[in-house]
């Protein structure tokens, strides 16, 4: 929420300033914090109004992830299951053999390093979301509508409703394998730098 938030008003300031993206949950260094999408709720839908405006950097810490409660990890490391399925099934087999429940902050590091650039390379070759970009929503866009629905009901939506109307209607679609995308180089997408225990401030 701060890298979309924070995200826009570079954008928006002097029409766009350079900034850099320090996420402190698993699913900000995973998602929000890179790819460039920004935005804010507005009239209660979500995301109305935003732009794409990549971060010049973004430090990635495991040390800020030690402190996250069981469900704020496995938020994240959902979202890096996604990016394995939508890789590779060397890479979402290599994400299931890892223990969350005792995480190895060492090793948890190169995969979500190999996480990142999933993402880095489908959104280096459709920044704007026009096509293969749209693979990435995979799971957000029927939160999304959820989440909206809370908003306009303000009251949260009952899991148990969420998972039956999924079992009730949801439908499976193919997506290209990433190995069928030609990745081009043009586009800078921005440096990751990633540190197991490393000091914030060693990169400011």
């Amino acid at each position: 929420m701060v890298t979309d938030l924070g995200g826009f008003a570079a954008a928006c300031f002097k029409r766009g300033i350079r900034f850099i993206n320090i996420p402190t949950t698993l699913l900000g260094a995973v998602d929000a914090a890179v790819g460039g999408k920004t935005g804010i709720n507005f009239n209660g839908l979500k995301n109305e109004i935003g732009a794409f405006r990549p971060a010049d950097t973004v430090i990635v810490s495991t040390q800020f992830f030690q402190t996250l409660p069981q469900n704020e990890l496995l938020s994240g490391y959902a979202e890096m299951l996604k990016h394995g399925l939508i890789d590779n099934p060397a890479t979402y087999r290599s994400l299931l053999d890892f223990d969350l429940s005792i995480p190895d902050w060492e090793k948890l590091l190169p995969l979500l390093k190999e996480s990142i650039q999933v993402k880095e390379r489908i959104v280096a070759e459709d920044p704007f979301e026009k096509g293969i970009r749209k693979a990435l929503n995979l799971g957000h866009t029927i939160g999304h509508a959820f989440e909206s629905l809370s908003h306009k009901r303000e009251t949260p939506i009952p899991i148990s409703r969420i998972r039956r109307g999924l079992g009730t209607h949801m439908r499976i679609t193919t997506l290209p394998p990433l190995s069928e995308i030609s990745v081009r180089n043009n586009l800078r997408i921005g440096s990751i730098h990633l540190s197991p225990l490393q000091s914030i401030s060693h990169y400011l």
